[in-house]
């Protein structure tokens, strides 16, 4: 599923597509049904896709030094600004 996670986005232009297209020529329950159906399949890619990237084992931990930089650096980032909103929040 995650080899085609680019799906995800196509769904709902798809939708927009089609109301582009014959929105005029359709009932009110096809656009209904393309209006909700379309982002409701990309949401259940989503979670499915979601759902195989939480099975996959994990090949690195965030304070292990083979992390890459990036995960590195982005723990680093959100505990400097943690500190920094706790102490303009606690200033008297």
């Amino acid at each position: 599923m995650l080899d085609h996670i680019w799906l995800i986005p196509l769904f709902p232009a798809l939708g927009g597509l089609i109301h582009l297209l014959v929105g005029r020529r359709l009932s009110n329950r096809a656009v209904s049904m393309v209006s909700v159906g379309l982002p409701g399949l990309a949401f259940a890619w989503a979670l499915g896709c979601f759902y195989e990237l939480l099975s996959l084992r994990p090949r690195f931990t965030l304070g292990s030094p083979t992390a890459p930089f990036i995960f590195r650096t982005a723990v680093w980032g959100i505990s400097m600004l943690t500190l920094a909103f706790c102490s303009i929040r606690s200033r008297p």
